[in-house]
């Protein structure tokens, strides 16, 4: 196996990482959301849950850009591609619109119709609008610093457009991490 290669599967596996993380993000903040459903007990778990989905919804689709450049890539210097990679996933910061129209396949399977940021002295964040559904989504700094975040984050309630929300999320990442993938492999086997 060339050493070229195995580089390309080291930042394949890079980006697979940040897929899993997201995962398992969206793993946790469902289980809170579970316990909150059988206890009736919310105030213990919602800043945990607004943190855990506002990672995981910023996570899978940057998990998305990342396996496109490093496919794409795929001839650049292996220390380039991961250079160029990071940058891009740093220009879009925690901004749920620019992240998503990196994105348009997810944002389609997902049926997006809008991403709007709502910001004042109570709340921050990013509602998407699915099908005539609104979700509601923190963002990342409100929900880490709460009152003390630039844009504070002080409301919080929810039903289980989020929760469902995570979870289609997570189901389209994967199919689309592994057709990319599947693809990128079928067009390396034809040559």
């Amino acid at each position: 196996m060339k050493k070229t290669f195995y580089g390309r599967n080291e930042l394949i596996a890079e980006a697979k990482y940040l897929e899993i993380m997201g995962h398992d993000f969206i793993d946790s903040a469902l289980e809170l959301f579970n316990k909150k459903e059988e206890t009736q007990e919310w105030s213990k778990h919602i800043y945990s849950f607004n943190l855990l989905a506002a990672q995981a919804v910023e996570i899978l689709p940057k998990s998305l850009i990342a396996v496109h450049l490093c496919l794409n890539k795929n001839n650049y210097p292996i220390d380039a591609t991961r250079c160029l990679t990071r940058k891009e996933l740093g220009q879009l910061g925690h901004r749920l619109d620019l992240i998503f129209k990196k994105v348009p396949k997810l944002k389609k399977k997902l049926k997006i119709y809008s991403i709007k940021r709502i910001s004042n002295i109570f709340l921050d964040e990013y509602v998407l609008t699915i099908n005539n559904k609104k979700v509601s989504i923190k963002y990342l700094e409100g929900a880490r610093y709460v009152a003390f975040a630039t844009n504070s984050n002080l409301l919080s309630c929810y039903n289980n457009n989020v929760p469902n929300f995570l979870k289609e999320l997570s189901d389209a990442t994967k199919e689309l991490i592994t057709d990319m993938i599947n693809d990128f492999d079928d067009k390396k086997n034809n040559i």
